[in-house]
């Protein structure tokens, strides 16, 4: 009964992945960044039964089975990939005399996602919620 158990769970590990949450937040004046925070974290409590959509699929120049090597070497191009799904932009021109500057903040919301390994890319999917 226990080994069906594991064989059980181990399975469901494989076939529901691991969540995770992507948050932004990238500051520039005059066209040069002054502050970039990026952040990618392993979900605390995993959603039941999630249904999911593909967003966008990454190629790799090698094989990964592993989110920590992934999100090491691919951060950027995880940035684009939620940036192209929804960012906020806000921008802001201030004069001061013969001066002027111009902030731009970007900022992406804290959004809940999975990733799959492919040979030589991954897939990335964000989580879509059941409205009430």
């Amino acid at each position: 009964m226990a080994r069906s158990l594991f064989i059980l769970v181990f399975l469901l590990s494989f076939v529901s992945g691991e969540q995770f949450i992507f948050s932004a937040l990238l500051d520039t004046k005059d066209g040069v960044v002054r502050s970039e925070n990026i952040s990618i974290v392993r979900s605390k409590i995993e959603l039941k039964s999630p249904k999911f959509y593909r967003i966008c699929e990454i190629e790799t120049s090698f094989d990964i089975n592993n989110s920590d090597d992934f999100f090491s070497n691919y951060k950027s191009e995880i940035f684009e990939c939620f940036f192209l799904n929804g960012a906020k932009v806000s921008s802001a021109i201030k004069k001061s005399g013969d001066f002027v500057t111009k902030n731009t903040t970007i900022s992406i919301l804290p959004i809940r996602f999975i990733i799959n390994f492919k040979p030589n890319s991954v897939i990335i999917s964000t989580l879509k919620y059941k409205a009430k």
